[in-house]
């Protein structure tokens, strides 16, 4: 059964680096890549200084592997269900996009010089 479990992990793993290029690249665009990946390299350094002893923590106090793998497996889950917002988050940008575009046209036809005959 545990290697059943590690196969599916691995095949997870390996899907997910294989995947991740390609989406941060069509979410962020290239121009802003450099920027992206030094910010989540941040992030991922902060999260296993803080959150790496805290999961030791919780196997030291509980004296199992199996509560402290259940919390990350439940991080990874959130996290999941946090991507599945991804698409609407995406929408709602474009549509504040798209709402700040008419209001420069509008205000830039406001502006225009009228014409004296």
């Amino acid at each position: 059964m545990a290697c059943l479990v590690l196969a599916v992990w691995g095949c997870g793993v390996g899907a997910f680096w294989g995947v991740i290029n390609m989406l941060t690249v069509d979410y962020v665009g290239l121009d802003n890549l450099l920027v992206f990946s030094s910010v989540s390299s941040l992030i991922n350094c902060v999260w296993l200084l803080v959150f790496s002893p805290l999961f030791g923590l919780i196997l030291d106090k509980s004296g199992s592997y199996t509560v402290s793998l259940s919390v990350l497996g439940a991080v990874m889950g959130l996290t999941f269900v946090c991507w599945l917002f991804m698409p609407a988050a995406v929408a709602y940008d474009m549509r504040k996009e798209v709402e700040q575009q008419q209001q420069l046209q509008q205000t830039a036809v406001e502006l225009e010089p009228v014409a004296v005959e």
